[in-house]
This record gives structure tokens, C-alpha cells and sequence, in this order.
């Protein structure tokens, strides 16, 4: 089964579109070099066909336009007022064209779609997305990944403590070269693990020369990711040919074509494929195919999602495989208690793939309706209501 033999839900069957904007705490604040996030605010969107299947997505744009230009209430008002009006008049004046700038809204809505379609006939998005079936659900090594830490000990002590809960790999954000040094003191303690470091663009300006001779070598990195601004693509490649330390991107890597461009000029060794910022599950299942094909390194990165946006981010993570660990974490690293079944880790802390028909989750209606602070309902025949 493929996502092309999958019958989605169809926009002249929903009946009803329920929007929730809906904030939950984190459990502890994640600091990185575009901000931190204190409340993981997302959009939830639950299509409603006449027959009475429901599919559901989640908007993952963060509460603020600093990773990129969607935010979490500004998706929730181009929904409201734009994009589902469009979906719900007739046949033939949908929304395609209205959103064609906004990959996080039309993920959430592309996965509405096919978790609706999928749950009609009994299917998981892991198994629609082509990962074979097996005795037990796929588990996945992970990363664990760090925000910026206040002192050298409090980041000693979050890596030992992700590595002793299974993490396979340990991320940590920087901002700087002075971070840099931070991550020297790591590898100095734990020179046998496998790291990583995201900078989100913040050493942009930065010279090879000066991060050569800040040790990024040294730091024996599985993969520096992000380094530089999103469109440097020329500076990226520059800089690939100056170090031997593998270059990923995340933020310069927007659509398939962003890859091939990326590719084709130099600037990438790994790709970290989000399906919210890609547009949704197929198009980032696409790039992870052409990744395969010209064999670029590629796996599945998180955004801080909540349970809806993890369980469909993990049936990409499955796809990818774990040749180099996912992003994803279990629900328990960053909520007390999440809208949907949590998604889990295993005894040796590997992260298990949902498998039930759909995304593999059902949002519980008390704990959404808890962390609601604005919702929509809109129907096809032109009634509103919510606050």
C-alpha cells in the first residue's frame, strides 16, 4: 500500500472543520538560537466527512515567527478566515493557491485528510507510507536533543541523563561559537558518544577559519546542522569544502526542489526532512526517496510537536529508518500529559512507531478542550461558532 492508493478525505465530503488553537506546557523551557519555548502552542484541525469519519492534523508552527514565517496563531486565523471557507464552497473553488506559502497549515490539513481516509479502511500512515510490516511495531534510536544550557554542569548533566535513558545520539543547540566551547566540555566527558549540534543559522558570517579554529573538528560531530541563513546556500557549500565535519540542513530545505538545489550545489551532506515545514507526510516521503536515490543522508526531525504532529512525524521517522537516529522523543520528555494517546519509547529507549489505522493516535476531547484557548467550528452550509 502507497500514499497513492490512499482515498483521503475529499473536500466536497467534510461537512464541518473544527479548529482548536491550544497551548500546553512544557516541562521544561527549550532554549535555541531563534528563541525559547516555554508553551508548545499548535493548531489542531479535525475534518469531518458526512458519513462521520473524522481525520485529524496538527499545525506545528511554533507560538512565534522565528523559525520560520508561520506562527501558531497567525495559522490558526488563515484557517479560520481563509483557507477552510475556500474548502467548504462548492466543488471547483477550493484552497490550493491560498495556501501555497504556508507548508505547516497544508501539512496539518494533508494529514487530516489521509489519517480520515486511512482509519476508513483500517490502515496506519506507516504502512501507507511503505514501511514494511513486522512482528512488532518498528522501534526507532533516537536523538535526544538539548537547548542551550545556563553553565558547562547543567549540560553535562542533561547528556548523561539522555544517554542513560537511550538516546543514541545527543543534539545540542548552539548559538555561537562560544557554545562551541560548551560542546568541548561534552565531548571531553563523553568522548565515546555520538554528537550533533544545531546552530538554526546562527554562525552565519562566520568564517571556516573561525570555526576551525574554535575546534569544530575536534568535536567529532555525526553532523553540524543548520550553520548558516536558510537561503546561504553558496556560504554552505564554502564551508562544506573547508571542514571535514558533515553539513545538515533543516531551515534551507523547504521542498524537494530546495534539496536538489542544495545538492546540486555542494552545501549538503545530510537532511534533516520535517513533514511540517516540508508541506506535509507524502512531500517529505519524497524527499527522503530522492535522498536515498543520490545518497544524501537523511532523517526525520522533530518540532517540538504535541501527540497528533508526533504520531505522524514518527510514521516518516519509520520510513527513514535509523541509520541516523530521529529527532523524536517520547511524549514524556516535554508534556506532563498530551491531548492524544502519548507516544512512547520502549525499555531500551528506542521510540515506537503508532500503528493503529490513521496517524495511529485519538485526541481525548476533555484534555483538548482544556488546553484550548481560541476554537472555530465552520460548516458547509455557512455556520460559524466558537471563541
Amino acid at each position: 500500500m502507497t500514499l497513492e492508493s490512499v482515498d483521503g478525505l475529499r473536500d466536497d465530503e467534510i461537512v464541518r472543520v473544527e479548529l482548536a488553537h491550544v497551548a500546553l506546557p512544557l516541562l521544561m523551557a527549550f532554549e535555541a538560537s531563534h528563541g525559547t519555548e516555554r508553551w508548545r502552542d499548535v493548531v489542531i484541525v479535525q475534518l469531518i466527512a458526512a458519513d462521520g469519519t473524522v481525520g485529524i492534523g496538527e499545525v506545528d508552527a511554533l507560538g512565534h515567527p522565528t523559525y520560520t514565517h508561520e506562527y501558531a496563531a497567525g495559522a490558526f486565523a488563515l484557517l479560520r478566515d481563509e483557507v477552510v471557507p475556500a474548502m467548504l464552497r462548492p466543488s471547483g473553488d477550493g484552497p490550493t493557491g491560498l495556501i501555497r506559502w504556508h507548508p505547516m497549515a497544508r501539512a496539518a490539513l494533508g494529514t487530516a485528510r489521509l489519517d480520515g481516509g486511512l482509519r476508513r479502511c483500517g490502515r496506519s500512515l506507516a504502512e501507507a507510507l511503505g514501511v514494511p510490516e513486522r512482528p512488532h511495531r518498528p522501534r526507532l534510536a533516537r536523538t535526544a536533543v538539548l537547548g542551550r544550557a545556563g553553565s558547562v554542569e547543567q549540560l553535562l548533566s542533561w547528556v548523561d541523563a539522555a544517554l542513560n535513558g537511550g538516546a543514541a545520539m545527543v543534539k545540542l543547540k548552539i548559538a555561537g561559537l562560544e557554545d562551541l566551547r560548551l560542546a568541548r566540555e561534552v565531548r571531553r566527558a563523553f568522548p565515546e558518544a555520538a554528537l550533533a549540534a544545531d546552530a538554526n543559522g546562527s554562525l552565519d558570517g562566520v568564517e571556516p577559519a573561525a570555526l576551525l579554529g574554535a575546534g569544530l573538528e575536534q568535536l567529532t560531530l555525526r553532523y553540524l546542522e543548520q550553520p548558516y541563513a536558510p537561503d546561504a546556500l553558496l556560504e554552505t557549500a564554502r564551508l562544506r569544502g573547508a571542514v571535514g565535519t558533515a553539513i545538515c540542513l533543516d531551515e534551507s530545505i523547504g521542498s524537494l526542489g530546495a534539496a536538489r538545489v542544495a545538492h546540486a550545489l555542494g552545501a549538503v551532506d545530510v537532511i534533516n526532512v520535517k513533514p511540517a515545514r516540508l508541506g506535509g507526510p507524502a512531500e517529505a516521503a519524497a524527499v527522503l526517496a530522492w535522498a536515498r536515490a543520490e545518497g544524501v543522508g537523511a532523517f526525520c526531525g522533530g518540532m517540538l510537536e504535541l501527540g497528533v504532529g508526533r504520531a505522524a512525524a514518527a510514521a516518516v521517522a519509520a520510513l527513514a529508518g535509523d541509520a541516523i537516529p530521529t529527532d523524536l522523543g517520547p511524549s514524556s520528555a516535554y508534556v506532563l500529559e498530551d491531548l492524544t494517546d502519548p507516544v512512547l519509547t520502549d525499555a531500551s529507549g528506542r521510540l515506537v512507531v503508532p500503528w493503529a489505522p490513521g496517524i495511529g493516535v485519538q485526541v481525548f476531547p476533555d484534555r483538548l478542550a482544556r488546553a484550548t484557548r481560541q476554537r472555530v467550528t465552520l460548516e458547509r452550509n455557512g455556520l460559524r461558532g466558537g471563541y
